[in-house]
């Protein structure tokens, strides 16, 4: 397992993918104070950065990743390689979806946190900067990606189901879709609103004020892990079941 880890850090370190939407998140950052953000603070930018990072094009990015980190491996054969050199295929899937969640954790925190640094710098915090600011930035971020890497283990499941990066694409394109015409529907049927609160593409919305409940998070933090045993199971079970030619 070490082995397989070292590998896969190594991989997700030289992917051109990974580099690329690093330099999209980097462009964003710098263009979204100059824009959009240009009288708002650091703590205002702060709690509205990440849930706009879903509709600009963060699931779509998340999907994109698994298709080409996971996928495409596939069809390169790398994954028969690493399972004729003896490796469980339980092991392969949860070294590659610690190496993904990685990704996904510097990606997602990339935009929100160089956006607050930037327009902190040009209009201030909002409020004294003090422990608990510092408390707040770190309980907001690490909610915010958990959430996300949740979001990432559903697109790591549709990889070993579909092992095919197009496919891969296509269903998280499915996936956003659906949740974009929920979201916008939470307003009219309330039957989706309790549906969409309980499950992962739900959470974010729980996030946009200055204070989050123990209970919330509690709540936030209780559906991301399940979400994410449940897909990486899901995943070892489908990828055994696979046959890879």
């Amino acid at each position: 397992m070490l082995n397989l880890l070292k590998v896969e850090f190594y991989k997700l370190k030289t992917s051109k993918t990974f580099k690329l939407i690093l330099v999209l998140m980097v462009v964003q950052s710098i263009l979204c104070p100059i824009t959009f953000s240009k009288e708002m603070t650091g703590k205002q930018v702060l709690l509205q950065v990440f849930g706009a990072q879903e509709f600009i094009a963060l699931y779509m990015l998340i999907g994109a990743f698994a298709a080409c980190y996971i996928g495409d491996e596939f069809s390169t054969g790398c994954i028969k390689n690493l399972i004729a050199c003896g490796h469980k295929r339980r092991d392969i899937v949860i070294a590659k979806s610690i190496s993904y969640y990685f990704g996904i954790a510097i990606i997602s925190l990339t935009s929100p946190i160089l956006i607050t640094i930037i327009n902190t710098i040009m209009n201030g915090y909002g409020e004294v900067f003090t422990l608990n600011s510092l408390a707040f930035i770190l309980e907001l971020s690490f909610l915010m990606v958990l959430i996300y890497i949740g979001i990432g283990s559903i697109a790591v499941l549709i990889s070993f189901i579909a092992r095919n990066s197009i496919i891969t694409v296509g269903a998280f394109i499915l996936v956003d879709t659906v949740n974009r015409v929920c979201r916008g529907l939470i307003f009219r049927k309330y039957l989706i609103i309790k549906i969409l609160n309980k499950t992962i593409f739900g959470q974010s919305l729980f996030l946009d004020t200055d204070y989050v409940e123990f209970s919330q998070g509690f709540k936030i933090i209780g559906i991301s892990i399940t979400t994410i045993v449940v897909s990486t199971l899901l995943s070892v079970y489908f990828f055994n079941k696979a046959e890879i030619k």
